[in-house]
């Protein structure tokens, strides 16, 4: 409680405050990037709206280096290279029990533990990563592919398969699922058995989760796919992916 309890419940827990606050200083990069924060629309394919002079790219740094403090020091209680190198969770347990309250992810795990996070929640078993951080070469940091949890195999993302079904939305339905070039957009509020705006999507006809969780498992992160292996896609592997892609990206 003393940790984190939620902003609304008086004052909010110690470490919920801290990183609400590392979180807004680092939205800032997004105003410097971008000319604006909230509202802009410039981190796009193509690059930011306005140059970055030499003092500004220092300030940049720093926030990075500010972000990785907080990191180090309250989320994770070790270097970020420390925690992306975990192989499985075996080791993720050893690292755990070894001080189980220091740090935020350590307090996580022993939550967890205690309340079942690794069986709330399960997802579809299926996972979906169009890549991430693209590189000079054409290809990107986090690689992109679909994950099939059931026999763990990794396969080609076939854009093409990908459909919208309106059955239950508030817009006027096609005779089937359209791929989403093809898509209709067409209010129909008095809609019979809609509750919903938003369509639908499926991957070959089947639900795909995506996310962080996606992204690491896609990219071949041994601790989430090891974790993934054992419980699925729960509350806790997506929890462990999140923080696993952190203390991977931000050295990146």
């Amino acid at each position: 409680v003393r940790r984190f309890a939620a902003i609304g419940s008086g004052t909010g827990g110690e470490h919920v405050r801290a990183a609400t606050a590392a979180r807004q200083r680092w939205f800032t990069l997004m105003g410097t990037l971008g000319g604006k924060w909230p509202h802009t629309q410039s981190i796009t394919p193509g690059g930011s709206s306005r140059g970055i002079d030499a003092a500004e790219r220092i300030r940049l740094l720093a926030k990075l280096r500010e972000l990785r403090g907080f990191l180090e020091s309250t989320l994770f209680a070790a270097s970020l290279d420390e925690v992306a190198a975990l192989p499985d969770e075996a080791a993720l347990q050893a690292w755990h029990a070894a001080d189980p309250m220091r740090g935020d992810l350590r307090l996580f795990l022993t939550i967890a533990a205690d309340v079942g996070l690794d069986r709330l929640g399960p997802g579809p078993g299926r996972y979906l990563s169009v890549g991430a951080y693209r590189q000079a070469d054409g290809g990107h940091a986090l690689t992109a592919g679909v994950w099939h949890a059931a026999s763990q195999t990794l396969a080609a993302v076939d854009l093409g398969a990908i459909t919208e079904d309106a059955t239950h939305a508030w817009l006027r339905q096609s005779a089937g699922p359209l791929h989403p070039r093809e898509g209709l957009t067409v209010p129909e509020v008095d809609k019979p058995d809609a509750y919903s705006w938003n369509k639908a999507p499926r991957l070959a006809g089947e639900v795909i989760e995506t996310g962080a969780i996606a992204r690491q498992l896609a990219s071949g992160q041994p601790l989430v796919r090891d974790a993934v292996a054992r419980c699925g896609g729960t509350v806790y592997t997506r929890v462990l992916a999140r923080l696993v892609e952190l203390a991977r990206v931000l050295p990146m």
